[in-house]
């Protein structure tokens, strides 16, 4: 995302002031000047939960769709499956949901010859758990579950589609 796209404004209030009444009408202001586009069409910090998943991406995700590229780096040469799916989620500026019992998850992954990249090590961390385990890419980020599913708005990176 181009960063000179990005702004926010900001308004001191009072502290016997409701802050929701405001908000509502600052929502209501920008709206009729057609400046908020991104209110309540589904862009905004909330995870929006595993059952919305491949859901129909809105028009932020569509222009910005995450890079799957992201360099994730910092990692050793060996780290357990669930090290290395902490390191993306707590590296990518996107949604990275999984679910990996500690069990399956602490098995150790050599990474030397892995791209440091969230797509080369997801998929590596995948491809180690083996079959049952579903990835996936969304515009707005990727998930990692044991489960397979179909999605229409999503691209399967493990297992590898036939």
């Amino acid at each position: 995302m181009d960063m000179s796209h990005v702004g926010f404004k900001a308004l001191l209030l009072d502290e016997n002031w409701s802050t929701s009444a405001n908000e509502d009408l600052l929502i209501g202001h920008f709206k009729k000047l057609g400046e908020c586009r991104w209110n309540g069409i589904g862009f905004g910090p909330k995870d929006p939960g595993k059952n919305r998943d491949g859901s129909k991406p809105n028009w932020f995700d569509d222009t910005y769709p995450v890079r799957e590229d992201y360099p994730v780096g910092g990692l050793s040469s060996e780290a357990s499956i669930l090290e290395v799916l902490a390191a993306i989620k707590a590296r990518v500026p996107y949604l990275f949901r999984y679910e990996v019992p500690v069990s399956e998850g602490s098995k150790i992954l050599r990474l030397k010859m892995v791209p440091q990249t969230a797509r080369d090590l997801a998929c590596h961390a995948a491809a180690a758990l083996g079959d049952g385990w579903q990835l996936m890419l969304f515009k707005n980020g990727f998930t990692l579950y044991k489960a397979v599913k179909s999605y229409e708005h999503g691209i399967q990176l493990h297992p590898p589609k036939r």
